[in-house]
C-alpha cells in the first residue's frame, strides 16, 4: 500500500535546506536525536513560503530567503501571487495514524550568519552529511543533490 493510500491525519510542514558556500545547514533534532534541514508545522493562515521563513528565523536566528528553482515564478497575476515551487514535495509517515505532507525548499541566508536560534546547528558539506550516522538518507541524498545545484 502506499502512503498516500493510508488513512491518516495530516498536517503540511515546510522544510529549509539553507545552502551556503557549498554546505548546508541542519539542527540537532533533540526529541527525534538526529541531524535534520530546518523545518516545520505551517500554522493555521500561513502559507508555506512564510512557515520555513519562519521556521529558520525560530531554530537558528537566521533570515533566509527561498531560492527560485522555477522559471515560472516571474510570472505575475492580477489576483494571485506565485509562491516558491518546493524542490520536493514529500509524504512522510510520522506514526501508524500520522503524516507529513512536507514542502522541502532550498534557501540562503540574507544578512548576517551568526547563529542563535533555538536549537543546535551546524554547517556540513556533502562529504561531511554522507558520513554522519544519525542523518535520515533522503536527508543526505537532498542536500547532497542541492549543494550541486546550487554551485552550478
Amino acid at each position: 500500500m502506499k502512503l498516500s493510500e493510508k488513512k491518516s491525519v495530516r498536517h503540511f510542514t515546510a522544510t529549509a535546506y539553507i545552502v551556503d558556500n557549498g554546505k548546508i545547514l541542519l539542527v540537532n533534532h533533540k526529541k527525534l536525536g538526529m541531524w535534520l534541514p530546518i523545518g516545520g508545522h505551517v500554522e493555521e493562515n500561513e502559507t508555506p513560503d512564510q512557515a520555513v521563513i519562519r521556521e529558520t528565523k525560530e531554530e537558528t536566528g537566521l533570515d533566509a530567503e527561498i531560492i527560485r528553482l522555477s522559471k515560472h515564478a516571474q510570472y505575475e497575476y492580477p489576483r494571485a501571487e506565485i509562491l516558491h515551487t518546493p524542490y520536493v514535495i514529500s509524504l512522510q509517515n510520522i506514526k501508524d495514524d500520522h503524516q507529513h505532507i512536507d514542502l522541502e525548499y532550498v534557501c540562503n541566508v540574507k544578512g548576517k550568519k551568526i547563529l542563535k536560534g533555538t536549537e543546535e546547528c551546524k554547517w556540513f558539506t556533502a562529504n561531511e552529511i554522507k558520513n554522519l550516522e544519525n542523518c535520515p538518507p533522503e536527508a543526505k541524498e537532498f542536500a547532497a543533490d542541492i549543494i550541486k545545484t546550487v554551485n552550478a
